[in-house]
């Protein structure tokens, strides 16, 4: 009887150590993806204004519209604060969706959390491109020479390029969730 109680102990205690559910972890994948979702719809604001400010920027200075060496310095400042605040979100974001990838038995979860990293990997390029921008005003702005016009205009269409993939796995990644009732 003795014997019988402690494999029942031990039992108990190696089934306290197991995963919830032998199919994996849905719950945790399913809140991991709503905070990584939550987290790109912010992103998606955020990048919307620096995408906005950058733009705005870009065509004044070569426009010869503002081209005050301080304000124009605050303005780049400004901008890449708000580039630095959505790095860190889609560090966040990545981390929520990476999580996902480690579960087990979520293989819809983990697909979805492959379109939105991918979209991640696309936002960071964006982010080296609009450091180029950023980087080709300042060293204008800083020498008092014009803009190089066709290397900014290289940059924008770079830009839609890669707006234009964003948009397309965006739109992958929620026509995915609907269908599989994520």
């Amino acid at each position: 009887m003795k014997r019988l109680i402690a494999i029942l102990i031990a039992a108990a205690f190696i089934l306290t150590l197991m995963p919830a559910g032998c199919g994996g972890d849905k719950g945790k994948a399913r809140e991991y993806m709503n905070k990584g979702d939550a987290i790109i719809s912010d992103l998606n604001t955020r990048y919307v204004e620096i995408g906005s400010r950058v733009d705005t920027l870009v065509s004044e200075y070569s426009q010869g519209i503002n081209t005050e060496t301080i304000g124009v310095k605050d303005e780049l400042d400004e901008i890449k604060g708000l580039i630095g605040q959505a790095q860190v979100g889609a560090a966040e974001a990545r981390v929520d969706y990476t999580g996902i990838l480690e579960l087990q038995g979520v293989q819809d979860y983990a697909q979805y959390a492959e379109f939105r990293l991918e979209m991640l990997n696309k936002l960071s390029q964006v982010d080296g491109v609009f450091s180029q921008n950023l980087a080709l005003i300042n060293s204008a702005n800083t020498t008092g020479q014009p803009a190089d016009v066709a290397q900014l205009a290289s940059l924008g269409a770079q830009l839609e390029t890669l707006g234009t993939e964003i948009s397309a796995l965006d739109q992958q990644a929620g026509d995915f969730k609907v269908r599989k009732k994520l």
